[in-house]
């Protein structure tokens, strides 16, 4: 196996528990209201636990409880920016918010997906990174810049 880099399906097949990219919170992500920012790097170190979680020995005892965190983190996060938008005048677009509902309902019924173990981790990786370089990077960016100027609470 000199030089090979496993793929997910080298993971289902081996029973080898998924290595999970490290993601950490830096300025790249940074969407410019010190609030939400607060949020997002929350929903990061949540992701961090889960991925420290899926490596444990112990993985049954503890992840279930690290993706309810990882949810309500999100979850958190989108309330939030929901409240600060309308507050602020600006109603997010219908599929913003159906982004953000999706999200938390995918990981809060992860496990009711007839999947491995496994392929539950690399779900959650696949949640959290799609969040990261569609959603934070992207759409939220976007949206916050329309309303950004009129809130208080900038950076």
């Amino acid at each position: 196996m000199n030089g090979h880099k496993f793929s997910s399906h080298d993971y289902v097949s081996s029973g080898l528990t998924p290595h999970l990219r490290e993601m950490f919170w830096d300025d790249d992500f940074i969407i410019g209201h010190r609030d939400i920012d607060i949020h997002n790097e929350l929903v990061f170190a949540s992701y961090d636990d889960f991925r420290i979680c899926a490596r444990d020995i112990n993985y049954n005892t503890h992840i279930s409880k690290s993706i309810t965190y990882l949810a309500d983190a999100f979850n958190n996060c989108f309330a939030l920016e929901e409240t600060i938008a309308l507050d602020c005048g600006f109603m997010l677009p219908k599929y913003h918010i159906d982004q953000h509902r999706q999200i938390v309902d995918n990981l809060y019924n992860v496990y009711k997906l007839p999947i491995s173990r496994n392929d539950i981790i690399l779900e959650i990786e696949h949640i959290f990174l799609n969040w990261v370089l569609t959603h934070l990077t992207v759409v939220d960016r976007k949206h916050m810049k329309i309303y950004l100027v009129k809130d208080k609470h900038k950076l």
